[in-house]
């Protein structure tokens, strides 16, 4: 890479990577490489959710999945231009161009798992999602439940 360290995962297309001797991997539904931009992210992986979102046959969940120091908090962009402040751009531009007869009630959840708690990343500083399990019924045991994702009206 530019920067002198070797890469271990390269693109071998838009659909597969490549892990060093062990092979090429995929096929996958896309595949963006160590220089994609923002905005690329943004296009592969948000648009065709926040886009079904505001047309209203779907609500909509973005997932970010990968080791410590992958880059997710990088992606998902809190601080930066990533995916939630694109997406907010996103549907805010939609919004603009609605009819003025239109209502619209836009809420917004953006939590992560660090070290097994669920943290809601728009209270910073506030408690922990609390977790709860189910009820269980006699043939199955207890599965945790977040008590109800932490929505911000925005």
């Amino acid at each position: 890479s530019e920067d002198g360290n070797a890469e271990v995962v390269a693109v071998a297309e838009s659909s597969a990577i490549t892990l060093g001797e062990r092979g090429t991997f995929g096929p996958f539904d896309g595949v963006l490489g160590s220089s994609a931009t923002q905005e690329a992210a943004y296009e592969a992986c948000c648009r065709q959710v926040v886009d079904a979102v505001l047309s209203g046959t779907a609500n909509g969940t973005v997932l970010c999945y990968g080791q410590t120091g992958s880059g997710k908090t990088h992606s998902v962009g809190i601080h930066t231009e990533g995916l939630l402040p694109r997406a907010l751009s996103h549907v805010f531009a939609t919004r603009a161009t609605a009819p003025a007869s239109e209502s619209w009630a836009i809420y917004l959840s953006c939590m992560q798992i660090y070290l097994e708690n669920l943290e809601d990343l728009l209270n910073l500083g506030g408690e922990g999602v609390k977790i709860r399990a189910k009820t269980p019924s006699f043939e199955e045991p207890p599965e945790p439940a977040a008590m109800g994702p932490p929505t911000h009206p925005i």
